[in-house]
């Protein structure tokens, strides 16, 4: 049977140092409080770090003209988050001007709109043909008369800054004394136009003469005299009156996959035009 405490162990327990106890508690209180703020600090890290990746874009990096040792130079996308919106504005407006400069070459700045100053310069030198070709009127006062029955762009090139030569090739009907109408043959010429400031496509000089090669008149195609069977012919007839109501049959011959057949396609007023159309069987 253990012993009864003596009043020396109840002394002892009576006075215990409480002022040591609290120290004790309190630093175990404050370690407690420095590890929350790391772990605070911590996450207020990561998250910067997350914003920051996200507001980031590929245009944030730029290479400075000059030395290829220089190292790469990193638009301050974090500044937003510090500095008011007029300083972020200015940041990005004076990153823009050196990834232009090293974008663009001269060249690519001089072609702005390439495809729409030819189509212009087109349309212009196609107008141009159009009135200097048209000679006389429809009313028979002029001895002689020519009209434009059409006018088309078949070449542009580029001969400096807004600057083109067009070709233009175009046909004419001409009315003279002895004959009241007639087609010419087909033409080109060349036409200098420059596209203005303010977009206006101008003549700079008189269209100019150009050869033509291989836009002469196609050959009459080769009737052959093979027998058109009736269901190859009724279908030929079929599809020539697309064109004209009065439609014969000419010839034709038996190829790989059907009939080639020849047809002379006519209206009340105007004589037979021959064609050729494809009847498979």
């Amino acid at each position: 049977m253990a012993d009864p405490p003596t009043d020396r162990e109840h002394e002892e327990l009576e006075h215990i140092p409480w002022s040591m106890l609290a120290k004790e508690l309190n630093n175990g209180r404050s370690q407690t409080k420095v590890v929350f703020g790391l772990v605070l600090i911590l996450v207020a890290v990561v998250v910067f770090v997350g914003v920051r990746s996200l507001r980031q874009t590929a245009g944030t990096v730029i290479e400075v003209p000059g030395d290829r040792s220089d190292p790469e130079v990193t638009a301050p996308a974090t500044t937003n988050l510090l500095t008011p919106p007029v300083a972020a504005a200015s940041a990005a407006t004076t990153t823009t001007t050196p990834v232009s400069a090293a974008l663009y070459s001269e060249a690519d700045l001089m072609a702005v709109a390439p495809e729409r100053e030819q189509a212009l310069a087109a349309a212009r030198a196609e107008w141009l043909v159009m009135d200097h070709f048209t000679v006389g009127d429809a009313a028979g006062e002029a001895p002689a008369a020519l009209w434009v029955e059409w006018a088309r762009t078949i070449g542009v090139t580029a001969t400096g800054p807004a600057q083109y030569q067009v070709a233009v090739v175009f046909s004419t009907l001409v009315r003279t004394e002895t004959e009241a109408f007639g087609r010419m043959g087909l033409r080109a010429v060349e036409v200098p136009i420059r596209i203005d400031a303010d977009g206006d496509a101008t003549p700079t000089d008189l269209p100019s003469p150009l050869a033509l090669s291989g836009w002469d008149a196609p050959e009459p195609p080769v009737v052959d005299a093979a027998e058109v069977p009736e269901p190859v012919a009724a279908a030929a007839i079929e599809m020539g009156e697309a064109i004209g109501s009065d439609v014969q049959v000419v010839g034709g011959s038996l190829r790989a996959g059907g009939w080639r057949v020849t047809i002379a396609v006519a209206e009340p007023g105007w004589p037979p035009i021959e064609l050729v159309v494809d009847v498979p069987g």
